[in-house]
């Protein structure tokens, strides 16, 4: 979830006699697809590769610096 990204608004039907229908804003989750990881080396978007290391740990690697994360 992304603060303030998604935001839909929810029409919501009277529950009971004398009450209203309301409008209730909600946040929706977005795809990961969507959303890109900053660099902390850098400071540039970029994508991320995985690569081994010697001890067989998988380390995730900044594809622009190629420095690890």
């Amino acid at each position: 979830m992304v603060e303030k990204v998604a935001i839909i608004k929810k029409h919501l039907r009277p529950k009971g006699q004398g009450q209203k229908g309301q409008i209730v804003e909600k946040e929706r989750p977005i795809d990961v697809s969507n959303v890109e990881l900053i660099c902390p080396k850098c400071s540039k978007k970029t994508r991320v590769s995985y690569v081994f290391s010697k001890d067989n740990t998988k380390k995730r690697v900044c594809k622009k610096c190629n420095k690890e994360i």
